[in-house]
């Protein structure tokens, strides 16, 4: 994240998804909802020096209907509980503490229409979703006496993207390589954080930015899949160099 007066930080994330659905005929369309738990840990590098954390717990429920002529619609609600770490250095150079907690809840919302290309075992999945979240604004004391109002940390993105998988076979496994590629545009300034009332530190992410992600999916048995994938984006005002994930299916 880039910002004026040495402000630039740099954010390392790792975490997990848990979570369990169940999957329901109706009529000729289907019916998936569920449930699920996150765990995230947080390091941030700021430019001037120091370190800091975000460490976040947090669940949600999901549903997505799928029209049997390959229409979808996907939504999610989920809500945050975030425990914050600040060590940091001013622009003097002296060094600041300080922690608290805070809350954010937030929702998508996506819909598209995966169609099966006859020629060959490919699909595409042109899409469109908007995703919105809301970070708690905090009163914060740091250690060298000075008041902090966090923000509320506000954002809007309306992402418009495509998805194209391959079916093939490899070793008898039904193995599904899958691309993805995206436009994000951010449509909401979020509140600057303001120091003793007087100076304001923008988190302005407006703007447009490109997202490309691939990944691949493997069918161990009948009942569970592996999969794993990678993306990179890249805007205005954020880069995120390196996203993986990998994770495993298993259907009872």
């Amino acid at each position: 994240m880039q910002g004026s007066w040495n402000s630039a930080y740099e954010l390392q994330q790792n975490g997990f998804i848990v979570g369990g659905d169940r999957q329901t005929d109706v009529g000729q369309h289907t019916l998936v909802t569920g449930a699920f738990v996150t765990q995230s840990d947080g390091k941030i590098k700021n430019a001037r020096g120091g370190k800091s954390r975000v460490e976040s717990w947090g669940g949600g429920l999901y549903a997505s209907l799928g029209l049997n002529d390959g229409w979808y619609t996907d939504a999610t609600l989920k809500i945050n509980r975030f425990s914050n770490d600040l060590s940091a250095s001013m622009s003097d150079g002296a060094g600041v503490s300080g922690s608290w907690t805070s809350y954010g809840w937030g929702a998508a919302l996506e819909g598209g229409r995966r169609i099966a290309l006859s020629a060959a075992p490919v699909s595409l999945t042109p899409y469109v979703s908007l995703s919105g979240y809301q970070n708690q604004n905090r009163e914060v004391r740091l250690s060298n006496g000075m008041q902090a109002h966090t923000g509320d940390g506000a954002s809007l993105r309306l992402e418009a993207g495509l998805r194209t998988a391959w079916a093939t076979e490899v070793a008898g496994k039904a193995v599904t390589p899958y691309l993805n590629l995206a436009a994000q545009q951010e449509l909401v300034a979020s509140r600057s954080v303001n120091i003793n009332d007087k100076w304001d530190f923008s988190n302005d992410f407006t703007g447009t930015r490109a997202r490309v992600g691939g990944g691949v999916n493997v069918a161990v048995t009948d009942s569970a899949n592996v999969w794993a994938e990678m993306a990179y984006a890249n805007g205005k005002h954020t880069e995120t160099p390196v996203n993986a994930n990998v994770g495993v299916r298993v259907s009872f």
